[in-house]
């Protein structure tokens, strides 16, 4: 069954999404939370995520990464004033990151309010791929904090 989820006018689509379990679903949100930790803005009323990254490279790994939930296309546009690439990411991972206890802001890793509930319940493989991550953006994790 081909389905498409996306906002009204078409960007930030998943098409036909997967519903994890398990240890790949721990996997998949620890990885997703990095990425948005790292070079996200998680939009009001949760209506999506803006994603900028200035690395074609990184943008490609994030993308293969986000399969995990369905096909996913980034579709990044180069800002040339910017020097960076946009892509926009469906209200359906806002949700998802909202509910783990992230916070409504651009670089919401700067947030000293950000809570860690969302990493208490992983795995240990999923805490592993969470660190991981941060590792192409320059970061470190502690246990109360991790940056990008």
């Amino acid at each position: 069954m081909f389905t498409v989820a996306s906002n009204s006018i078409g960007t930030g689509r998943i098409e036909n999404p997967k519903f994890l379990e398990g240890v790949d679903s721990e996997i998949a949100l620890a990885r997703l939370v990095v990425t948005i930790l790292c070079d996200g803005n998680i939009q009001e009323n949760k209506k999506g995520i803006d994603y900028y990254e200035s690395n074609i490279e990184r943008i490609v790994k994030i993308e293969l990464g986000l399969q995990e939930f369905g096909y996913v296309p980034l579709n990044p546009i180069w800002n040339e004033k910017q020097r960076l690439y946009s892509s926009y990411l469906s209200n359906v991972f806002n949700i998802i990151v909202q509910y783990l206890g992230l916070e409504v802001d651009d670089k919401t890793i700067q947030n000293p309010e950000l809570r860690t509930e969302f990493a208490e319940g992983f795995s240990w493989t999923a805490l592993c791929a969470f660190i991981e991550d941060t590792i192409p953006e320059d970061g470190h994790f502690k246990p109360w904090r991790s940056s990008c």
